[in-house]
């Protein structure tokens, strides 16, 4: 009688890592050397994503150090950035790796804040992981909730009416967002 061990071959899954945003922006952040920073991030950086679903979208803006907040007191509401539509573009899944290398990750001297925002408090998302993976080494990131401005841009985004956008029209919660004059 002879007897044999059967090899069974395991599958090997990777799991996607489950990413969790913070409830709001008043948390700390460590900087790419894993040190404990004594502010808190504006909400909007040099570099900006939307993660809705399998969709991203991306803006850009001149971002001011000085807008970095000391870690004192209550946060205020994002600030009212007049994005527009226009300047938001939906990157395709298989180009977001190759666009963050080219134009977000920073190996230069000075440091850019890379900014990850989604309506869902819990979610898996590899693009989310590859983008990551990719910064560059004076990339400060964060991920957060997305804003009400951003919100009612991407929907405007999304109906391919982005023409029609008007931000003057637009009835703004103001308690979700802050207008640096008040609007008419």
């Amino acid at each position: 009688m002879a007897i044999g061990t059967a090899c069974t071959k395991k599958e090997l899954t990777k799991k996607n890592q489950t990413f969790i945003v913070a409830p709001d922006m008043d948390h700390v952040l460590k900087d790419s050397l894993d040190n404990y920073m004594d502010f808190r991030m504006d909400y909007y950086g040099d570099h900006n994503f939307i993660l809705e679903n399998n969709r991203i979208f991306y803006y850009s803006q001149e971002h001011n150090w000085g807008d970095c907040i000391p870690d004192i007191g209550p946060l205020l509401p994002p600030r009212f950035i007049n994005l527009n539509p226009r300047l938001v573009v939906e990157l395709a899944p298989q180009d977001v790796e190759n666009f963050v290398k080219l134009n977000v990750a920073n190996n230069s001297g000075s440091m850019e804040t890379v900014v990850f925002a989604s309506a869902r408090d819990t979610f898996e998302s590899p693009a989310l992981e590859k983008m990551l993976k990719n910064l560059g080494q004076n990339n400060l990131s964060v991920v957060r909730r997305i804003t009400e401005e951003e919100t009612v841009v991407l929907r405007h985004k999304k109906s391919d009416k982005d023409y029609y956008y008007d931000a003057d029209l637009i009835k703004w919660d103001t308690t979700k967002i802050k207008f640096e004059q008040p609007k008419k």
